[in-house]
């Protein structure tokens, strides 16, 4: 094997790695916790379109297909190379229980990186913004719940620098479990549905019907 096929398999297996890490692992909590009674809701699911979480269902097909993209690709080696700067190469899966619409949920987290038990969260982004995006605000502060911390650390690395801020958690359990039952699809009006994998399947993008919802 010659030393660039060596090379493309690397990359190719990393994608597969990818596509287990985040989807078939999460597919499998799922299954899992289903056959004891109980839904399993991801933090990230908490901080989405809550009507993605039923296409995700319905269309899997979709989502896997749209991991295989070089910008996943180069996230994913910058967190690995953080965690491994933080000596930090364990997985952090972490999960509490709620009662939210007379169901026993599982809200459940894999948390990137710690630090004293200070939940880190690594994005990827191509520039840096002044301020940090809402979604990734409620995504930190919802590990830092399940961790029971105050505060949490969200580091974002750009060409362009790195900037880390401080995010304090003000959620508890309460506030969770309305997050739950809030169901807004979309969650985040202005943006959500133009980087949508599902938009063209669904009936209630803004992008699609050009109507509120």
């Amino acid at each position: 094997m010659s030393q660039k096929d060596t090379l493309e398999n690397i990359v190719i297996s990393t994608f597969h790695e990818m596509v287990r890490k985040y989807l078939d692992e999460r597919e499998n909590t799922r299954e899992l916790w289903k056959a004891k009674g109980k839904e399993v809701v991801f933090v990230h699911e908490l901080c989405e379109c809550a009507y993605k979480r039923k296409l995700r269902l319905k269309f899997p097909e979709v989502e896997n297909a749209s991991f295989f993209s070089p910008r996943f690709l180069v996230g994913y080696f910058i967190e690995l190379a953080v965690k491994s700067l933080l000596n930090d190469p364990n997985e952090h899966p972490v999960f509490k229980e709620l009662v939210a619409n007379g169901k026993h949920i599982l809200v459940y987290g894999h948390i990137d990186a710690l630090i004293d038990g200070t939940p880190v969260e690594i994005k990827y982004q191509t520039d840096l913004q002044g301020v940090p995006h809402e979604h990734h605000i409620l995504q930190l502060k919802l590990y830092s719940w399940l961790m029971n911390s105050t505060l949490g650390l969200l580091t974002y690395v750009s060409p362009e620098g790195i900037k880390i801020f401080e995010i304090k958690n003000d959620l508890n359990d309460e506030n969770v479990i309305e997050l739950i039952k809030q169901e807004s699809s979309p969650m985040w009006r202005e943006w959500e549905c133009n980087y949508c994998v599902f938009e063209r399947f669904c009936e209630k993008s803004l992008t699609y019907s050009g109507d509120s919802v």
